[in-house]
């Protein structure tokens, strides 16, 4: 309860964060690093709900999605982050370090959805990141971070990169999490009836 509560108290922040972004000269780290205490706080939620569950399955299940989900966070936050430096052509040491630092978060939570997840699971995340757009990304990021402060040598445009993170965040890593919030629900639903006919059954 205590972190549903939170949940919904940071929901009741993001249109104020949001029209703080979009209608004043905030620092865009700033703002990143808002909207990234936001997402935590709804994170939360389901990393309590992963301890919860009774059932080994469903445990699974919503551990690796916990995870993907985690990701996913540390994914955007790159996104916003080097989108940011690319239109100013400047990644100044205080970036840097929330760039680096998002990274090795996502790389953390990926190298253990691979020992949490089922091989399908993994080998749903390997398909939807293949081709050249996924890669596309990695390869922009660390050129940007070899070249710091200074990226006006830098070939990548915002757009490009913004676009190359998209396609990880809500192709690769989003298909995953919806495919296993669907799992989830499946999964829960199918307990739920059980107990309910072992309920009739037994009188209980």
């Amino acid at each position: 309860q205590q972190e549903a509560s939170s949940a919904l108290s940071a929901l009741d922040k993001l249109a104020p964060l949001r029209a703080a972004a979009t209608g004043t000269q905030l620092d865009p780290l700033v703002v990143s690093s808002e909207y990234t205490v936001l997402i935590d706080k709804l994170l939360v939620l389901e990393d309590a709900t992963a301890q919860g569950a009774g059932d080994p399955t469903l445990a699974q299940d919503v551990r690796a999605l916990d995870l993907i989900s985690h990701a996913k966070e540390d994914a955007s936050e790159q996104r916003a982050i080097l989108t940011a430096a690319l239109l100013v052509h400047t990644l100044d040491s205080r970036s840097l370090t929330a760039l680096e630092n998002a990274e090795s978060d996502e790389t953390t939570n990926l190298d253990e959805f691979n020992l949490t997840a089922t091989a399908a699971q993994q080998q749903q995340l390997s398909n939807a990141g293949a081709g050249s757009t996924g890669y596309l990304a990695s390869a922009d990021e660390l050129s940007a971070i070899a070249l710091a402060p200074d990226l006006r040598a830098d070939t990548t445009n915002a757009d490009d990169w913004y676009g190359a993170m998209t396609h990880t965040i809500t192709y690769q890593m989003g298909s995953v999490e919806g495919s296993l919030g669907n799992q989830i629900i499946a999964r829960a639903q199918s307990l739920r009836n059980s107990a309910v006919a072992a309920a009739i059954i037994w009188g209980v």
